[in-house]
């Protein structure tokens, strides 16, 4: 048979034979098909069958191995190799409900071990509140975390921090369902929970502006200062001078800002969009720091928008870089952020990515003093933050000055211009020129209304109208700033940075609220009052009243002759600032009729006409001699009614300008027996004398009869007429003294009823009333509202009710029939 054709057959033999094969194949495929189906459906609904709970998810087995044995195993290759998985496959590793971890395009794997076992150091300023979590398999990807919160956690100071090979780094999270998550971050090889506690060195720092200076009380405190202020100019120019502050045991940062009356966004946009702006500007702010002696740069540039977000990080990043290659520091201060349908907004600062950049970030709070309570906004703030930012860069930046609330509108001010609303001082009643127990009132004009402990701000605040519209005015003190501080104290921040404080002038009670932060005790509420005070020539007070509603002040009777000078102050604590100063003399009528006399008997002895007439009648002296003594035996006989109490002229005629008869000596008995029409001069004869003339009415002290009994009397004792006599060169009188305005006085509009406001935390201080010598003559009216008793629910920070503030030092002073020192200036 030839070779073609069996050959032919044998192929012919072979495909019968597969077909065959297959027909056989196919019923048998479709009845594994059939079994496997149906067991799949079978563990679907029972997977109990293999161990599975139903409720079980079905997730990557963690890996028990220790760290240390899974890096040992993959240096020495035995680790399985499997393909790269694809780029949209999600891999995802849990360890319970404690903790999972899930990237696309990974393998992943994770174990639980402890710190020990970890064998790194942890973060610094931390202990360690959970397992350490590892995780395998990341390659770089990019994904999500989830960290239970542990049991009996402070959620004020509970931290994430990834382990990314060489370090321990922040790791921005927020609570979710008991959980810390963290999205959209770099898969570390281990996480960590951890409770932070405060830093070793706590950062306490004020601002200063060319115009003030370091308070010399705080330098024992503060360990940082932003020293103020360049400014954002156009094309990235930099405007002004910020020279740095004598050397001392503090950092110095310059700080650079484009903030002022308004926010200058349109130079912050050039920096931002032109990258040969930026890059001049940068290098120009580093040349600033750099040349003079700066230890960092407070980048404060505000109202970048959401769409120069990224630009504005890349800016900060670029900067950052251009000052640690100085060995620079770089602060941040980032604006308070917005609170928008529940979810915070910063706009156009990235905190998380600033976070990671910046060596500080400084947290601008509200300057809102009502929102610092436990819980409160400030509270809130401070929360988030921690959530985005390293709490041990984070800085809370507070202000010392003075509030101004009008509506929503809220804005800070120095204490002294806030002062300015208690008006200017005025006489309501009296003058500069006043004689002994006469009466002076004086008021201060403006339109504040009393002062008011508010609670919840621990400080003291007060109203006035303004336009139509009422402004309240929170007045700041040392244990509102301590309860402010405390904020960062709670949450465990690097510190606080406070401004306003370089204009102080007494700074120890400020360094109690700066202490407090790390040792020592929060200073006590201080009541706050206005204090009057009048002090002789020598220093010595005389005279004081004080009291938070005092605007007007009455010395009644004054005692004594002198100069005197009035001072009104605004007390708080240890803080005085004085709104008003007024000079009084107060003169001696009864000195002045001496004084007058002396100048009148010194003159009479120039008088020798009359003396001439005596000597000429002197022939005739026995007929003369006979008669007088035949007079005064007659009028030693009356009965005295007056005794002279000062050596005295005993005048011919009832006034200064009447000569002289003879000098009395003090104690002289006299017969009384008229007075003139005003009641100033008296007639007297001297008992035992026969002569009948006049002496000035308040150097007799009448027995038996009033001035009243008196009758006016024309007898003049047979006045003569006397030698003209050189009138006295007056006493120089001094400068005219400048008026104080006076009337008519000021009239206040009634304040409005007002709604009662939310119950403060803390108890209002009491002022302890002072009795007035004698009631105000023309007080104005002033019409308040009807107070709200103030709850008794304890502060927040103890304040027990502070006595009114002492007058200025000078002595003892007398208030009320009490006299008191400053060693106990309760009143």
């Amino acid at each position: 048979m030839p070779t073609g054709l069996f050959g032919d057959y044998d192929d012919m033999s072979k495909s019968n034979e597969t077909e065959k094969s297959r027909s056989l194949l196919i019923p048998l495929a479709m009845l594994l098909a059939f079994l496997l189906l149906g067991a799949g459906l079978l563990l679907a609904f029972k997977p109990d069958l293999l161990g599975i709970k139903p409720d079980e998810p079905l997730v990557a087995t963690a890996t028990e191995t220790p760290v240390a044995a899974v890096g040992a195993a993959n240096q020495a290759g035995t680790s399985a190799e499997t393909s790269p998985p694809a780029a949209d496959t999600l891999s995802e590793a849990n360890i319970g409900n404690n903790f999972s971890v899930s990237a696309m395009g990974a393998t992943l794997s994770a174990a639980e071990t402890t710190g020990d076992d970890f064998g790194q150091l942890l973060p610094m300023d931390t202990q360690l509140s959970s397992p350490v979590y590892v995780i395998e398999g990341a390659n770089g990807a990019v994904g999500n975390l989830r960290v239970a919160v542990p049991d009996g956690a402070d959620a004020n100071t509970l931290d994430l921090y990834a382990w990314d090979g060489t370090d321990w780094r922040f790791v921005p999270s927020r609570v979710i369902d008991g959980q810390m998550v963290a999205d959209e971050t770099a898969i570390p090889q281990a996480v960590i929970a951890v409770q932070s506690e405060q830093p070793a060195e706590v950062a306490l720092g004020i601002e200063v502006l060319p115009t003030g200076a370091i308070p010399a009380a705080l330098l024992p405190a503060i360990n940082e200062l932003s020293v103020g202020t360049l400014t954002l100019g156009p094309a990235g120019a930099l405007l002004g001078d910020a020279p740095m502050q004598e050397p001392g045991d503090y950092a110095q940062y310059l700080r650079v800002t484009n903030t002022g009356i308004v926010v200058d966004t349109n130079s912050l946009s050039n920096v931002l969009n032109d990258k040969d702006v930026q890059a001049q500007h940068i290098g120009e702010l580093v040349s600033r720091v750099f040349s003079a002696g700066f230890d960092g740069l407070n980048l404060d540039y505000q109202g970048a928008t959401a769409a120069q977000s990224d630009a504005f990080t890349q800016f900060v990043s670029s900067l950052k870089a251009a000052l640690t290659a100085q060995n620079l520091d770089l602060a941040v201060t980032v604006a308070e952020p917005m609170l928008v349908d529940g979810q915070w907004d910063t706009s156009g600062q990235d905190w998380a990515a600033i976070g990671r950049i910046a060596d500080t970030v400084y947290l601008q709070l509200p300057i809102d003093p009502t929102a610092y309570g436990e819980g409160g906004l400030a509270d809130q703030m401070v929360a988030y933050a921690t959530t985005q930012i390293n709490r041990h860069k984070l800085v809370t930046l507070l202000t010392s000055n003075a509030i101004d609330k009008v509506g929503e509108a809220i804005s800070e001010m120095p204490s002294q211009t806030a002062l300015a609303n208690f008006g200017e001082l005025q006489v309501l009643h009296g003058g500069d020129q006043l004689n002994i127990g006469d009466s002076i009132e004086l008021g201060l004009s403006g339109a504040a209304s009393p002062l008011e402990w508010d609670g919840s701000a621990v400080t003291f605040k007060y109203s006035y109208e303004q336009s139509g519209q009422t402004h309240t005015v929170w007045i700041d003190n040392e244990s509102a700033l301590a309860h402010r501080l405390q904020l960062a104290k709670r949450h465990n921040l690097r510190g606080s940075m406070v401004r306003g404080l370089d204009r102080l002038t007494e700074g120890a009670g400020y360094l109690a609220a700066f202490d407090s932060m790390t040792e020592g005790d929060a200073p006590t509420a201080q009541a706050a009052a206005l204090v009057w005070t009048i002090t002789g020539a020598d220093g010595e007070i005389v005279a004081s009243e004080a009291g938070g509603d005092k605007f007007t002040f009455v010395w009644a009777d004054i005692p004594q002759a002198g100069e005197y000078n009035l001072n009104v102050d605004f007390a708080l604590g240890d803080n005085r600032s004085t709104l008003g100063q007024y000079s009084i003399s107060v003169a001696d009528p009864v000195a002045i009729a001496q004084a007058e006399a002396e100048t009148d008997v010194a003159a009479s002895e120039t008088v020798t006409d009359t003396v001439a007439s005596a000597e000429t009648a002197s022939g005739d002296s026995e007929t003369s001699t006979a008669s007088d003594d035949t007079a005064a035996s007659d009028n030693a006989a009356a009965t005295p009614n007056g005794t002279l109490t000062i050596e005295t002229n005993f005048r011919q005629g009832p006034g200064f300008a009447y000569a002289i008869n003879e000098v009395l000596s003090n104690g002289t008995p006299l017969v009384v027996s008229g007075r003139d029409s005003s009641g100033t001069w008296l007639e007297v004869t001297p008992v035992g004398s026969d002569t009948t003339g006049w002496v000035y009415a308040q150097l007799v002290q009448l027995d038996g009869l009033t001035l009243g009994d008196l009758l006016v009397t024309n007898n003049t004792g047979g006045a003569v007429a006397v030698a003209q006599v050189a009138t006295p060169t007056p006493k120089p009188t001094g400068p005219t003294k400048t008026p104080v305005p006076t009337g008519p006085w000021f009239t206040k509009t009634p304040w409005p009823t007002q709604a009662a406001t939310a119950a403060p935390t803390s108890a209002p201080p009491t002022l302890t009333p002072i009795p007035t010598a004698v009631p105000p003559t023309a007080t104005p009216t002033r019409v308040w509202p009807t107070k709200t008793p103030w709850p008794t629910k304890p502060p927040v920070i103890a304040t027990q009710p502070p006595p009114p503030p002492p007058p200025p030092a000078g002595g003892n002073f007398e208030l009320g029939g009490q006299t008191h020192t400053l060693a106990n200036p309760a009143l």
